[in-house]
């Protein structure tokens, strides 16, 4: 548990310092557009496409991968069906949340499986 969270805590001291840089205005309003987009459309997708060409999926593995993000994602749909009634989301709040959740899954896994196993990390470890 201990090399994930260490794995993970400089994304979310990141996702905070974002947060708190945008609230006090830092660096201005017109930045964040942009930054969001390139990020969505640009460097995310490069860095999917990074981590997939270089892994190596064969036999076994894969398919114990291919269920992992099965359970994972229904997983995380089921949290979030859980959550909106706790949090009284309204139907659009409640999909940016679903979308959300969804869209930190693969960076989050893709963060933390660079961090904790190296640079050139396959696709799943024993």
């Amino acid at each position: 548990m201990q090399p994930i969270i260490i794995a993970l805590w400089p994304v979310f001291a990141l996702l905070l310092l974002g947060f708190l840089a945008r609230r006090s205005g830092f660096p201005g309003e017109g930045f964040w557009q942009p930054a969001e987009k390139a990020t969505y459309y640009v460097l995310f997708p490069a860095l999917l496409v990074e981590r997939l060409a270089n892994a190596q999926l064969a036999g076994d593995d894969s398919i114990r991968l291919a269920a992992l993000v099965v359970v994972v994602l229904v997983m995380a749909a089921l949290f979030c069906c859980a959550c909106k009634p706790l949090l009284r989301l309204t139907v659009p709040a409640f999909t940016s949340f679903f979308r959300a959740v969804y869209a930190s899954i693969p960076m989050l896994r893709l963060l933390s499986l660079r961090r904790c196993t190296g640079q050139r990390a396959s696709c799943w470890r024993r």
